[in-house]
């Protein structure tokens, strides 16, 4: 195990960022806890608004004060929650106190009741968000799909033994997030055995008052602190302790191993079935699998013979009934997550409000926020869904040589070759390139994906998502040091960009395949902010010069068109391209050479369309006979802008 006073790499390289002012450090912690502080504020306040509030407060602190965390105290996740929680109890309890005084209901012990829940409500939430991965996925099957331990087992791959062992466990983590509230409560066994409740025979261990350990010994920290919680808190008696026996860790062992180590095999695992019921008569079993079965017959997920066998037991043994009222009160405290999905405007108007309140010394440059903020929406759908749902089909949709063309993949799919394109990005910047040994036949966009995938032993998994959001990541960070110009060529194969124009042709990339992923996972997703969408679509119109004159040398061009020879700089025919709606604005569009400049004055042609639906057309989602809701003047100049505009999609 890591010493204590070694924090983890990626905390204490946060910390010196932020203390030197990087606004992508910034984005990169919001990224990272937002889920965490918004969730734990909302299940304090109980409302989305306050919640939100909170949410910027936290953020804002931490900006503002990054010398405030020390990582030799524990891991930043740790701090960060308990920041969080000792906030959002001050607000609920100044909220409560400002109604009583105002002549609303209820007293002074109902306020101090109510604070304490909330409390427990939002450890018990951190304590299942940071246990280890098995116990947690065993908890969710057993209470939220009511699969019995031996379904559990079945479902998990392991032995019925550790299906068991792991439930109990969660169960015994759970549970100190109300002995943490409360660290005097009374253990009412006599209540327990009135109803039947049982519990572990082995004697309880010592007490640890260690503070938090560092999150990869598989302990959850505790997200209270005890300098400003007060009594109805309780959040101070830090970390997850191991409060029950037989869970793997006694007081003995070697100093500072946890006291509740990760899943491992189970000592109390004989390899044998338990024996069947006896028609008739009680269901014998020996004293270690009664405890075994404790957290399994908490959650109602063993056979009704093993619970009366349980039951039976109560009565005989005090340990076991005390040990099973934690675990019966610890299942009350679960519950189904909910579907609090941020408010994707919420990370800009956080990021805003804290750089208000603490100008950075290096920001990201206005042309990067865009790729910024898509990276960033893209990755919180994708920390939503399901283990299956990245192999859900996903169809990548473009326009070629006037025609529709589709290349079949999945969500992993998408994301790898995100990866591969941004590769692009990361290239010129001096970063890896993802493609790594791997060789691709062409440097485009699409001949780096088809070498990604073809490279790959088994079809892309949720495992690429790390590199890609370590990627994007490194890729605005890098940029903040490029300064304002962004004018450095990335290349693109057959083509170039400056770096400006490419991070916002990646960052409208990113929407457009973030939206193909959520049809394939049947999920809303909304289009960008106003400001970013005028952005993609300035790009778009700055392009389709390049894209018309494209099209006259492959003789694309409308039957009958005639060139207009126009000199570089001088006006000649135009369009013009009105967007409506959301990040809406008005573009003349030169039709006779990419040199020429747009002029109200050589106007033939008007067209209107709506920005989101203008932009699903250039990226080949919509067909060009079917985009422009208004069309005015020369029909053949209007048919070869919007197939130009359908043309600058690719895979």
């Amino acid at each position: 195990m890591a010493k204590r006073d070694v924090p983890p790499r990626w905390d204490r390289k946060m910390q010196q960022r932020l203390a030197r002012g990087e606004a992508a450090a910034l984005g990169e912690l919001y990224d990272r806890f937002a889920s965490l502080v918004h969730g734990l504020a909302h299940r304090v306040l109980d409302d989305e608004r306050a919640a939100d509030h909170l949410t910027r407060d936290v953020f804002a602190h931490v900006w503002e004060h990054p010398d405030a965390y020390d990582p030799r105290q524990g891991p930043l996740r740790t701090w960060i929650a308990a920041l969080t929680h000792r906030l959002a109890v001050q607000r609920l309890r100044a909220t409560e106190t400002a109604a009583l005084a105002r002549g609303g209901s209820g007293s002074v012990e109902e306020l101090e009741t109510k604070v304490r829940h909330a409390s427990v409500a939002a450890r018990a939430d951190y304590i299942v968000q940071s246990m280890p991965a098995p116990l947690r996925a065993a908890l969710e099957l057993a209470y939220f799909q009511r699969r019995d331990y031996r379904q559990t087992a079945a479902d998990l791959g392991v032995t019925e033994d550790e299906a068991r062992r792991r439930l109990r466990l969660g169960l015994q983590l759970l549970s100190t997030a109300r002995e943490a509230a409360s660290p005097g409560r009374a253990r009412d066994t006599a209540g327990v055995r009135g109803c039947g409740v049982r519990g572990a025979h082995e004697d309880e261990p010592e007490r640890n008052d260690e503070p938090d350990r560092d999150d990869r010994t598989g302990r959850p920290g505790a997200p209270g602190d005890a300098s400003d919680t007060d009594t109805a808190t309780g959040a101070g008696d830090a970390g997850a302790r191991g409060t029950a026996a037989g869970a793997g860790g006694g007081a003995g062992g070697e100093p500072g191993a946890p006291r509740i180590p990760l899943p491992r095999a189970s000592v109390e695992d004989t390899g044998r079935a338990l024996p069947d019921a006896v028609p008739g008569g009680p269901l014998t079993l020996e004293h270690h699998v009664l405890t075994s079965l404790l957290g399994a017959w908490a959650l109602a997920a063993c056979s009704a013979e093993e619970a009366a066998a349980v039951e039976a037991h109560i009565g005989e043994c005090e340990p076991c009934a005390d040990e099973a009222l934690r675990l019966r009160d610890a299942v009350a405290l679960l519950q189904r997550p909910e579907s609090l999905d941020l408010d994707p405007a919420l990370r800009t108007r956080v990021l805003e409000g804290c750089l208000e309140r603490r100008p950075p010394r290096i920001p990201v440059p206005e042309w990067a926020t865009p790729y910024d903020a898509e990276t960033a929406r893209l990755d919180a759908l994708l920390q939503d869904i399901g283990d299956a749902e990245w192999h859900a089909p996903v169809r990548l949709r473009w326009f070629e040589a006037d025609g529709a063309a589709s290349r079949r993949t999945t969500v992993a799919g998408v994301i790898a070759h995100l990866l591969t394109v941004d590769g692009l990005v990361a290239v010129a910047l001096g970063l890896a390139d993802p493609l790594g040994d791997i060789a691709a036949p062409t440097s485009a966009p699409a001949g780096r994906t088809e070498a990604y995938w073809r490279a790959s032993h088994f079809p892309p998994t949720r495992a690429v998502r790390a590199p890609w959001r370590e990627q994007s990541h490194s890729i605005v960070r890098t940029v903040s040091f490029t300064g304002d110009s962004g004018g450095m060529p990335v290349s693109y194969g057959d083509f170039e960009l400056p770096l400006h124009d490419a991070m916002l042709d990646r960052a409208f990339e990113c929407w457009v395949h973030a939206e193909d992923i959520a049809e394939a996972v049947d999920y809303p997703y909304e289009p960008p902010s106003a400001r970013h969408l005028n952005r993609m679509i300035d790009l778009a119109a700055r392009m389709l010069p390049g894209a018309l004159a494209e099209r006259r040398r492959a003789g694309l061009a409308a039957p009958g068109a005639r060139p207009h020879l126009v000199a570089a700089g001088e006006p000649g025919r135009s369009l013009r391209l009105e967007i409506e709606g959301s990040g809406g604005g008005e573009w003349l569009i030169p039709l006779d050479s990419p040199g020429a400049l747009g002029s109200a004055d050589h106007e033939v042609a008007h067209v209107a369309l709506d920005g989101v639906e203008f932009c699903r057309l250039a990226a080949g989602h919509v067909p060009p006979a079917e985009a422009a809701a208004g069309q005015v003047g020369d029909r053949e100049a209007i048919r070869d802008v919007l197939f130009a505009a359908a043309g600058l999609s690719r895979m």
